[in-house]
């Protein structure tokens, strides 16, 4: 008898956190989730229905594969996830305030998907605050005109990625 009314109490103090769990204003589960590493704010979405709600709306994107470099496979999964993610933030018109994405290239093939991703982000979200790239291509990339008519863009940060040089250089050189 007394474990079923310690279970009952407990089922009690359940409910009343995930309660004031879903009291959580959106925005600061937003801000939670954007000081977090990803996998762990990956990890918040199951305290409550509002946190996971929360997550699949974040103002913050940041794609950001492994260090190393992805196999064809990898890079066409890692693609496919951009494209969905940023297919249903722009159809539902979900802001974006910052944008933060890491590419390596393969082959050239991929620069079309990096060049429509900016210029779609930067073209329909008058929220964007942030925009970083690190890209790893040998050819340029030309950043579309209306990311700088952005009236709250405040940051462009583009940079190459010093590994993706380092392995096409190492590559190069045991071929010759």
């Amino acid at each position: 008898m007394q474990f079923k009314k310690e279970d009952q109490e407990m089922e009690e103090v359940e409910r009343i956190h995930r309660a004031q769990l879903e009291d959580v204003p959106v925005e600061l589960i937003h801000r939670i989730q954007t000081l977090l590493p990803v996998k762990e704010a990956v990890c918040m979405c199951v305290l409550s229905k509002s946190w996971l709600n929360a997550w699949s709306t974040t103002p913050t994107l940041r794609f950001r594969p492994p260090r190393k470099l992805l196999r064809k496979q990898q890079l066409i999964s890692y693609t496919d996830l951009i494209n969905r993610t940023l297919q249903r933030y722009l159809r539902d018109n979900i802001p974006i305030t910052s944008f933060d994405l890491h590419f390596r290239f393969i082959n050239q093939e991929s620069l079309p998907f990096v060049n429509k991703w900016v210029h779609n982000v930067a073209s329909r979200s008058s929220s964007l605050k942030e925009l970083y790239l690190t890209i790893s291509v040998l050819e340029s990339i030309t950043l579309p005109d209306e990311l700088f008519l952005g009236e709250n863009l405040d940051t462009i940060i583009v940079k190459a990625d010093p590994h993706f040089f380092l392995h096409h250089f190492l590559f190069m050189r045991n071929e010759c």
